[in-house]
């Protein structure tokens, strides 16, 4: 269902996310290595993200099955995460290395804030542009992106988006204060 429609890949990956036995393993290793219930979403999330690239890029093959699939995907994102982790808790604290911890309420505020911002700045542009800015942000190859748009072909996909990021450009020049406000 990946590889199909955009409505079919959707589908699909509402249902993965609804996995909850999954979403629990993942959690429990997650709490095991020293991460929060919070973190563990997350890590859910970025390997449901992961595993659609993988499918839609033929990294996928069937010798395990999908739900250990993802959940391998999980552990790696999740390991390396406290390796990360444990690096920084490791380093020298007169080094003066910036500590602070990264899911902080703060951090999170600014995060969503920012979400609202980049929000507002694709509504600002027509509909055609958003549609293939957040198709590109969701890793679709130009093929997947010229078929769900009805385009004849991913070089032309490509150009497409490439005028909608100038578009972009031109819109963030006019509005200085939103483009500070990204950064």
């Amino acid at each position: 269902m990946i590889c199909q429609s955009t409505s079919k890949r959707n589908q699909a990956i509402e249902e993965i996310y609804h996995w909850n036995d999954l979403k629990l393993k993942v959690q429990g290793h997650v709490l095991q290595y020293g991460g929060s219930i919070p973190e563990a979403l997350e890590v859910y999330h970025e390997g449901i993200i992961a595993l659609d690239r993988n499918i839609r890029n033929g990294k996928y093959t069937l010798e395990a099955s999908l739900e250990a699939y993802l959940y391998s995907i999980c552990r790696f994102i999740w390991n390396n995460e406290w390796r990360k982790k444990q690096r920084i808790a490791n380093r020298d604290p007169s080094s003066g290395a910036d500590e602070t911890d990264h899911t902080t309420p703060e951090v999170t505020f600014f995060q969503e804030e920012r979400k609202v911002l980049l929000k507002k700045v694709l509504d600002l542009l027509d509909d055609s542009c958003r549609k293939i800015l957040t198709l590109w942000k969701m890793s679709y190859s130009m093929d997947e992106i010229a078929l769900s748009l009805n385009l004849s072909s991913a070089a032309m996909a490509k150009k497409y988006k490439y005028r909608c990021m100038k578009k972009l450009m031109v819109v963030l020049d006019q509005k200085p204060n939103l483009l500070e406000s990204l950064q």
